[in-house]
């Protein structure tokens, strides 16, 4: 049980320094909140998909604008 405890520990350790190292490639990941709400939000977000950036999205489903989302 205690090299067992001791390994995991050394594991975590390293998995903690390597995420912590720095990296070379970095990318911008945009996140857009609650498409859906206003008509303002949908064109921005619509701008920004067409500018072919990296998203993460999240759709408000009883918004006044969901359909056009």
């Amino acid at each position: 049980m205690k090299k067992f405890l001791i390994f995991c520990l050394a594991a975590g350790c390293q998995l903690l320094l390597q995420g912590q190292s720095p990296k070379e490639n970095k990318q911008l990941l945009i996140r857009l909140d609650d498409l859906g709400f206003s008509h303002a939000a949908n064109t921005g977000a619509e701008k920004i998909f067409r500018a072919g950036f990296p998203v993460s999205v999240s759709v408000m489903a009883p918004g006044p604008w969901f359909e056009e989302a």
